[in-house]
C-alpha cells in the first residue's frame, strides 16, 4: 500500500524505465534492464553509423579537393614503378613526406 502521494510506478524498486511508444502515442511501456540496455546499444550503433558516414563524407571531400585525378586515387607507392634511379629517389622522398604527414595527424 502506498501511503504517500507518490504514484506506484515511482515507488517500484525494479530496474525499469519508461519510454514513449512510437506506435501508440500516450502509451508508456515499462522496459526491463535488458530491454533498456539493448535500446541503449541500438542508439549507440545509430550514433556510430552517423559518425562513420560523416567521416566518410569528410574523406571524400578532402580527396575531391586534393586535385588527385580519380584514376590515381586508389594507387599506392608500391604501384609506382621506377625505371631509373631518379624515379626511385623521387618515390622515396614522396613516400617519406606522406608518412610524416600522417604521423603529424594531418590526415
Amino acid at each position: 500500500m502506498n501511503v504517500s502521494n507518490t504514484p506506484d510506478w515511482l515507488t517500484k524498486t525494479t530496474l525499469a524505465t519508461r519510454l514513449r511508444s512510437k506506435t501508440s502515442p500516450g502509451c508508456v511501456p515499462l522496459l526491463s534492464a535488458e530491454q533498456l540496455a539493448e535500446h541503449s546499444r541500438a542508439e549507440v550503433r545509430k550514433l556510430l553509423a552517423k559518425r562513420q558516414e560523416a567521416a566518410q563524407h569528410r574523406l571524400e571531400t578532402r580527396i575531391g579537393r586534393s586535385g588527385i585525378p580519380p584514376r590515381f586515387q586508389g594507387k599506392t607507392f608500391a604501384d609506382y614503378q621506377t625505371r631509373v634511379p631518379e624515379q626511385q629517389r623521387a618515390r622515396e622522398v614522396c613516400q617519406t613526406y606522406a608518412e610524416r604527414f600522417v604521423a603529424r595527424g594531418e590526415i
